[in-house]
C-alpha cells in the first residue's frame, strides 16, 4: 500500500490552553504555554505500523511536516514537498498535491477536523482514501481512527472504504460559544476502528444496511424529510425513487 502521511505540527495547541481552536490563535496559544503534540502523536502512529511489518510505502513531506517524525520512530519515507516555515494549512494542500501525483492509495494526516477539511480539499472525489490520527482537541468529522496505535491497526486490517463525513466548526462562533457545524463533503476513509460522524463504531457496514432495510419497508408513498449523513448520502437513492 502507497500511503501519504502529512502532519499539521500545531494541531490541538489552542484547545489545550483554553483557546477553544488554533486557527488564527497560534501565538496566543504559545503564550499560554502550549505544547506541541502533534509530532508525539505521529511517532506513535508510525512506531505502531512499524511493528505491524506490513508492506507500505510512505510518502511525506519535510521537516516537522512528516519528515522528522519518520526519522524519529525509524521509518524510511520519501520526501516529496518541501514545506514552508512557519507551515500553513497551504503545506498541507500542496503535500497532499504531491502524494496523489505519486498514486497513494490513502492519506494519513496527523491533526484536527480543519486538516481533514484540507486534505479532503485535495482528495474529494478521487480514490485516495483519508485517515486522520487525532491531534486536536474534539474530532467531528467520520475519518479520524480512536488513538494513533489503532490508526495502525486499521491500515494492518484494511478490508475496503467506508463513506464518512468531513465536519468541523465556525472556531471563532466557538470561542463566542455558539456550536456551528458543517458538513463539507463525504470522504472514502478506511474500514475500521474509525469515528462515524462523531458516534465511535467498530463497522458501520451491517448498520446501514439495516437502515436501509427499515426505509424500504416504510417509504412507500408521499413525501418524506431524512436528515443528512453518510448512510442517506449513500443508499437512499437507491430505495426512495
Amino acid at each position: 500500500m502507497k500511503i501519504g502521511f502529512v502532519v499539521n505540527p500545531i494541531a490541538g495547541m489552542g484547545g489545550k490552553v483554553g483557546l477553544k481552536g488554533t486557527d488564527g490563535m497560534l501565538q496566543e496559544a504559545i503564550k499560554r504555554g502550549a505544547r506541541r503534540e502533534a509530532p508525539q502523536k505521529a511517532i506513535k502512529f508510525l512506531k505502531a505500523l512499524r511493528e505491524k511489518k506490513i508492506d507500505v510505502q510512505i510518502f511525506t513531506a519535510s521537516h516537522e511536516m512528516g519528515e522528522d517524525e519518520c526519522k524519529d520512530a525509524g521509518i524510511k519515507a520519501r520526501v516529496v514537498y518541501q514545506c514552508n516555515n512557519p507551515t500553513t494549512a497551504m503545506d498541507t494542500k500542496k503535500a497532499c498535491i504531491e502524494f496523489m501525483k505519486h498514486g497513494v492509495d490513502a492519506i494519513v494526516f496527523v491533526g484536527g477536523d480543519g486538516t481533514a477539511r484540507d486534505v479532503y480539499s485535495v482528495v474529494k472525489d478521487r480514490i485516495a482514501m483519508m485517515l486522520g490520527v487525532p491531534a486536536g482537541v474534539k474530532m467531528y468529522s467520520g475519518v479520524f481512527a480512536f488513538t494513533p496505535e489503532m490508526a495502525a491497526e486499521v491500515i494492518a486490517n484494511f478490508d475496503g472504504s467506508v463513506d464518512a463525513e468531513i465536519i468541523d466548526i465556525d472556531e471563532e462562533a466557538f470561542r463566542k460559544d455558539k456550536l456551528e457545524l458543517k458538513i463539507y463533503g463525504y470522504a472514502k476513509t478506511l474500514g475500521g476502528n474509525v469515528q462515524q460522524g462523531k458516534i465511535l463504531i467498530a463497522s458501520d457496514k451491517e448498520m446501514k444496511e439495516s437502515i436501509v432495510s427499515f426505509m424500504a419497508l416504510i417509504c412507500r408513498k408521499g413525501n418524506y424529510i431524512i436528515g443528512g449523513g453518510s448512510t442517506t448520502y449513500a443508499r437512499l437513492n437507491n430505495i426512495c425513487n
